[in-house]
């Protein structure tokens, strides 16, 4: 089917953005047939999903230093890979193992393994015990094992007793057998991690000509008395400020690249790591075939979620073709179990349960809420087709609602925005200078709105977030 969007034309854009030419024409004086409103050509178009955010899943910190931080605690029970084949020694008989490449910290000089320990193989269930460690070697511990069962050859399954295979796990089940006469075992003691980040330098400003603030403004923006060019600067900075702080927060990245700054005097940043940097890093990530997803790629993002320790209830937030792809997946697979769907935005009734247009559904012991999120779109911010594409075609991003990840099972949300406190005590210093400023005035007949804050992104345990891709 062939598809035709609407011309594209750059906006205008000025280093001092509003000046007489800008505004005015010579048909300003003679044309009166006109009607007033500022017409928007293509609607609302901030989109910053913060606002609806906060309060649901992310909130909002402060900070004292550029730097700031947290602390997450590893998982509870230990386990290690095999780090390559090892030939199975027979019913009852010793074997040993080096543990794998990534079970190793402290540059290497340390593992979990430890003698007493009781262990699972998990493919094959068969339960062991360590009877000696060496870890002399950094990055080559090995550990000797014995069966509990003096029957049993240890092996993994599906290699018919003959092989313990490389990336098979041995679970810790704890020294549970060890005899009564038992000496001190080494203690096991818990890894904190400390997930750090830093605030970026977030500025715009809008520039007024002496011109233009003299001149007799036609356009009606607001009724509250301010002149077409303050008000509308206003109004429009903020929302982009919105729009610019959503991106940052989602897309950031540290910078360690020099020399980006062009302005004079803008000296050295540190940017900020965004929400999906720490997924692509932590989360989990699903991919499926673009515009067909099936019920297994749902139930496998699921399974990641559960496993990694995922909240009950999600928004899902989606570009639009992942949120069309979902629309028809859910309507085919589940047009006729209610039971399943919440019609939410339908009326909640079995009748409607042919329409499409649904936000809510449950599966798998997860409450999802779908929102398309228009930032994800190109053309839904910047009015333009993408010849060659976009990296969030098909794109959705998990996020937990709350989760029961803080001490004693407290709620946390999923994650904050953090600000650095400026000197007023305000998230943004927002001034004016210029000669027609009421306060910081300057030799120029100009009137200057700056705003200028510092902020970051703090996400808590990022394990429980997805990435759900169509490629």
């Amino acid at each position: 089917m062939a598809i035709t969007s609407p011309s594209y034309a750059q906006s205008g854009v000025a280093t001092s953005q509003f000046t007489s030419p800008i505004l005015f024409n010579d048909l300003n004086s003679n044309e009166r047939s006109y009607i007033k409103d500022l017409v928007y050509k293509y609607g609302n178009e901030n989109y910053a999903l913060v606002m609806q955010a906060m309060g649901q899943f992310m909130d909002t910190d402060y900070t004292d230093n550029h730097t700031f931080y947290h602390y997450e605690k590893r998982q509870l029970h230990q386990s290690f890979a095999v780090l390559s084949n090892v030939s199975a020694t027979g019913a009852g008989a010793a074997v040993t193992v080096t543990v794998g490449a990534g079970d190793y910290y402290e540059s290497g000089n340390r593992s979990p393994i430890r003698a007493g320990e009781t262990m699972m193989l998990a493919s094959s269930n068969q339960l062991v015990q360590v009877v000696s460690v060496n870890t002399a070697t950094p990055n080559a511990h090995t550990a000797t094992i014995k069966p509990l069962d003096v029957t049993v050859n240890i092996a993994s399954a599906g290699t018919g007793g003959a092989t313990i295979l490389a990336n098979d796990l041995f679970l810790f089940r704890g020294a549970t057998n060890v005899g009564e006469g038992s000496t001190k075992l080494n203690g096991i003691s818990p890894i904190w991690d400390k997930i750090s980040n830093t605030v970026t330098e977030h500025r715009d400003d809008f520039d007024i000509s002496d011109i233009a603030s003299m001149e007799k403004q036609e356009i009606r923006v607001a009724a509250n008395g301010q002149p077409y060019m303050y008000d509308i600067a206003v109004d429009e900075v903020n929302k982009r400020w919105l729009n610019d702080q959503f991106w940052k927060i989602m897309e950031g990245v540290t910078v360690t690249n020099t020399g980006l700054t062009t302005n004079t005097g803008g000296g050295a940043t540190n940017g900020t790591k965004g929400l999906i940097p720490y997924v692509q890093a932590g989360g989990s990530t699903v991919q499926y075939t673009a515009g067909a997803p099936t019920i297994s790629d749902w139930q496998a993002m699921a399974r990641q979620l559960k496993y990694y320790g995922g909240a009950s209830e999600y928004h899902l937030l989606q570009d639009f073709l992942s949120k069309q792809a979902m629309d028809n997946f859910l309507f085919t697979t589940f047009k006729q179990t209610y039971d399943l769907v919440s019609w939410k935005s339908v009326g909640g009734s079995k009748e409607s349960a042919a329409a499409y247009g649904f936000d809510t559904f449950r599966m798998n012991d997860i409450t999802w809420h779908f929102f398309f999120n228009p930032q994800f779109s190109t053309a839904s911010v910047y009015k333009r087709p993408t010849p060659v594409g976009s990296a969030y075609d098909n794109f959705s991003i998990a996020i937990p609602q709350r989760q029961n990840i803080g001490r004693d099972g407290s709620s946390y949300p999923a994650f904050q925005i953090v600000y650095q406190k400026q000197k007023s005590g305000d998230r943004i210093t927002t001034f004016e200078t210029g000669g027609l400023a009421a306060q910081n005035k300057t030799t120029t007949m100009e009137r200057n709105l700056t705003q200028i804050g510092y902020y970051g992104s703090r996400v808590f345990g990022a394990v429980g977030f997805s990435i759900f891709q169509g490629i």
